[in-house]
This record gives C-alpha cells, structure tokens and sequence, in this order.
C-alpha cells in the first residue's frame, strides 16, 4: 500500500499532535489513522472531511471563518479532545482549510496548556514548525488569553469562601 503524506500535514509532538491541511481525499484519512491518529479536528466551515469513510477516525467539529479566530469555550473544547486522547494514548490532528491560521492558533494553546510555554513562546514554536502560522493579530490574542485564563489567579473573595 502505497501511501502519501497529506498536504501540509507534520507533527508539532511525535504521536501526540499533528496539523494538516484540509484532508481532501480518502487516503489523507487512512494516513491519519495509519500513523496513530483517532482524532480529527475540523475547523472549516466551509469544507468538512469526509471521516465516515474512515470508521477509525472520530471527526469533531469546532467551526470559525477563515482569518477569524475561537471563543475561550471552543480552545477549551479542543483542549478537552486533546485530554482525552493523550489519556487513551491516541493522537490528534487538527485541520483548517490550509492548516495555517485556525489550526496554528489552537496548535499554540495546546503548547500553553501541555507544554507550559508562554504565548510567545508558543506562538515562536508553532511558527518555527509550521512557517506562516497564526495569521492575524486576533489569533495572537486568542494565544494569550487561554494563557490568561489558565494562569488566573483566584479572587480574594473567592478564596475567603
């Protein structure tokens, strides 16, 4: 079987995390699978995989418009697959149309999140993997107010309670 790797796809952690262009054909989807893949993270409103055709692989859709960047609950929920696969010993892969702008924002918070990095230092990462990387201004802030969000501190009030 001869197979071919998927546009832009590499891995930001070997067997963890893998990022990719939108998987336009079915053998995009075997590849993902074949290399430890069980989770595919669509981010396109505009084109959805075709994961049905692919029963080892679980589609989850956390959809925005291309250039636009996510809500805190939506890094949350990638950040939940992400939980879940790492405890099932599973990978990821995260997908926008070309798998620049959305798929380096949300790579960039599972660095925050599992690597510990600060939002430069993630975004640097994720940009030094993955040339042209997290696009606008937006996505940048989206970096650091997941990294905000991780890292607040509990209220006074809250901690008198």
């Amino acid at each position: 079987m001869c197979s071919t790797t998927p546009r832009n796809f590499s891995w930001l952690e070997d067997g963890k995390i893998a990022a990719l262009a939108f998987p336009e054909k079915r053998e995009d989807l075997e590849f993902l699978v074949n290399h430890g893949i069980r989770y595919l993270v669509t981010l396109t409103k505009e084109l959805q995989p075709r994961t049905e055709e692919v029963p080892a692989l679980v589609g989850v859709n956390i959809c925005v418009d291309d250039y636009c960047t996510f809500t805190l609950e939506q890094v949350q929920q990638f950040i939940g697959i992400c939980e879940k696969a790492l405890e099932e010993n599973q990978g990821v892969a995260v997908h926008c149309r070309a798998g620049i702008g959305r798929t380096g924002t949300l790579l960039a918070c599972y660095l925050v999140r599992f690597k510990q990095l600060n939002p430069e230092e993630a975004i640097l990462h994720v940009r030094t993997a993955r040339p042209h990387s997290i696009e606008t201004v937006d996505q940048e802030k989206t970096v650091a107010e997941y990294f905000e969000f991780l890292h607040r501190t509990p209220s006074v009030e809250a901690a008198a309670k």
